[in-house]
């Protein structure tokens, strides 16, 4: 499977720009706060994975969303969707940790990759 067939670099760049202003923020938040920098780079990580980069993923099967339109449902989705394959997971008697949290968020987004690039195989 070849990334750069599947995700074009304008697919790419909203990911890119909103990675940095999420660093933008985090610089921001360790010069205006008391809070550690670990503490913040940890905070604005887990913000970037968690709620941005498995909706992102989902909604680029969509071809009539924009880029500020993917972000922002992406957000909505991801916050949607993670909690429910966990809470799911749980019910199955896996615990929920770091780690699982982790491989749930990158199995979602291999999947949503492997959905799209099915998708390209028989449309494009």
């Amino acid at each position: 499977m070849n990334l750069t067939k599947i995700i074009t670099k304008e697919e790419f760049n909203p990911l890119l720009y909103s990675a940095i202003v999420l660093f933008i923020v985090s610089i921001l938040g360790i010069l205006l706060t008391q809070t550690s920098s670990k503490t913040i780079f940890y905070l604005i990580f887990a913000i970037f994975f968690y709620l941005i980069t498995p909706g992102y993923f989902i909604l680029l099967n969509f071809k009539n969303l924009d880029s500020l339109e993917r972000i922002v449902l992406g957000m909505v989705i991801s916050s949607a969707i993670i909690p429910l394959i966990l809470y799911s997971i749980n019910i199955f008697g896996i615990k929920i940790s770091r780690i699982n949290v982790f491989i749930t968020i990158l199995l979602v987004i291999i999947i949503a990759l492997i959905i799209k690039n099915y998708r390209c195989k028989n449309k494009c």
